[in-house]
Protein backbone atom coordinates (compact mmCIF):
# COMPACT_ATOMS: atom_id res chain seq x y z
CA UNK A 1 0.00 0.00 0.00
CA UNK A 2 1.16 3.42 -0.86
CA UNK A 3 2.07 5.49 2.21
CA UNK A 4 3.15 9.05 0.89
CA UNK A 5 2.68 11.00 -1.96
CA UNK A 6 5.96 10.78 -4.92
CA UNK A 7 7.94 14.14 -5.92
CA UNK A 8 5.96 13.35 -9.21
CA UNK A 9 2.47 14.15 -6.94
CA UNK A 10 4.22 17.39 -5.95
CA UNK A 11 5.14 18.30 -9.33
CA UNK A 12 1.16 18.35 -10.18
CA UNK A 13 0.81 21.27 -8.30
CA UNK A 14 -0.01 24.80 -9.74
CA UNK A 15 1.28 28.25 -7.70
CA UNK A 16 -1.62 28.47 -5.81
CA UNK A 17 -1.80 24.93 -4.80
CA UNK A 18 2.34 24.78 -3.92
CA UNK A 19 1.31 27.93 -1.73
CA UNK A 20 -1.24 26.89 0.07
CA UNK A 21 0.57 23.75 0.91
CA UNK A 22 4.37 25.83 1.95
CA UNK A 23 2.12 28.18 3.74
CA UNK A 24 0.29 25.28 5.35
CA UNK A 25 3.11 23.10 6.59
CA UNK A 26 6.09 25.75 7.26
CA UNK A 27 4.20 28.84 8.53
CA UNK A 28 0.96 28.06 9.73
CA UNK A 29 1.07 27.01 13.35
CA UNK A 30 0.11 24.50 14.97
CA UNK A 31 0.89 21.85 12.22
CA UNK A 32 1.83 18.66 14.23
CA UNK A 33 4.85 17.66 12.02
CA UNK A 34 4.90 13.94 11.68
CA UNK A 35 8.83 13.39 12.38
CA UNK A 36 8.93 11.35 9.69
CA UNK A 37 7.55 13.02 6.59
CA UNK A 38 10.02 12.79 3.71
CA UNK A 39 10.52 16.23 2.10
CA UNK A 40 11.10 16.58 -1.55
CA UNK A 41 12.90 19.43 -3.57
CA UNK A 42 10.76 20.34 -6.51
CA UNK A 43 11.81 23.26 -8.94
CA UNK A 44 8.59 24.82 -10.44
CA UNK A 45 8.02 26.88 -13.43
CA UNK A 46 8.68 30.09 -10.64
CA UNK A 47 12.17 29.16 -10.99
CA UNK A 48 11.39 28.33 -6.87
CA UNK A 49 13.37 25.42 -5.23
CA UNK A 50 11.35 24.38 -2.43
CA UNK A 51 11.22 21.65 0.29
CA UNK A 52 7.88 20.25 -0.09
CA UNK A 53 6.13 17.70 2.20
CA UNK A 54 5.43 13.64 0.52
CA UNK A 55 2.20 14.05 2.78
CA UNK A 56 1.76 10.66 4.67
CA UNK A 57 -1.99 9.23 4.60
CA UNK A 58 -2.07 10.52 8.01
CA UNK A 59 -0.89 13.97 6.98
CA UNK A 60 -3.33 14.36 4.25
CA UNK A 61 -6.40 13.44 7.09
CA UNK A 62 -5.13 15.78 9.47
CA UNK A 63 -4.92 18.55 7.08
CA UNK A 64 -8.84 17.66 5.65
CA UNK A 65 -9.99 17.32 9.52
CA UNK A 66 -8.35 20.51 10.43
CA UNK A 67 -10.64 22.26 7.42
CA UNK A 68 -14.26 21.47 9.49
CA UNK A 69 -15.22 19.47 6.46
CA UNK A 70 -17.38 16.60 6.09
CA UNK A 71 -15.07 13.53 5.30
CA UNK A 72 -16.73 10.18 4.55
CA UNK A 73 -13.86 7.45 3.97
CA UNK A 74 -15.63 3.83 1.77
CA UNK A 75 -14.22 1.06 0.72
CA UNK A 76 -15.66 0.28 -2.07
CA UNK A 77 -16.36 -3.36 -2.19
CA UNK A 78 -17.29 -3.83 -5.83
CA UNK A 79 -14.78 -5.93 -7.80
CA UNK A 80 -12.56 -3.37 -8.55
CA UNK A 81 -11.48 -3.02 -4.95
CA UNK A 82 -11.35 0.89 -5.41
CA UNK A 83 -11.65 3.06 -2.47
CA UNK A 84 -13.68 6.02 -2.38
CA UNK A 85 -13.33 8.93 -0.56
CA UNK A 86 -15.64 12.14 -0.41
CA UNK A 87 -15.92 15.27 1.65
CA UNK A 88 -17.12 18.85 0.93
CA UNK A 89 -15.07 19.72 -2.26
CA UNK A 90 -15.50 16.41 -4.38
CA UNK A 91 -14.76 12.75 -4.38
CA UNK A 92 -12.22 10.57 -5.49
CA UNK A 93 -11.77 6.90 -6.35
CA UNK A 94 -8.33 5.26 -6.61
CA UNK A 95 -6.61 1.69 -6.26
CA UNK A 96 -4.72 3.24 -2.91
CA UNK A 97 -6.42 5.48 -0.50
CA UNK A 98 -2.82 7.65 -0.92
CA UNK A 99 -4.14 8.43 -4.07
CA UNK A 100 -7.81 9.53 -3.06
CA UNK A 101 -6.47 11.40 -0.51
CA UNK A 102 -4.06 13.14 -2.78
CA UNK A 103 -6.89 13.71 -4.82
CA UNK A 104 -9.30 15.91 -2.58
CA UNK A 105 -6.12 17.42 -0.86
CA UNK A 106 -5.31 18.79 -4.50
CA UNK A 107 -8.84 20.29 -4.81
CA UNK A 108 -9.31 22.00 -1.53
CA UNK A 109 -5.50 23.29 -2.05
CA UNK A 110 -7.03 25.04 -5.01
CA UNK A 111 -9.48 26.87 -2.94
Amino acid sequence: MKQNITKQDLLELNDKQIKTLFSYWWETPPVKKNPNTPYARCEYDTGYLLDLPMLSIGDMIEYLQQLNLPLKFVLNLKPNGKWYVENYYGFSEQEELCDCLWELTKKVLNK
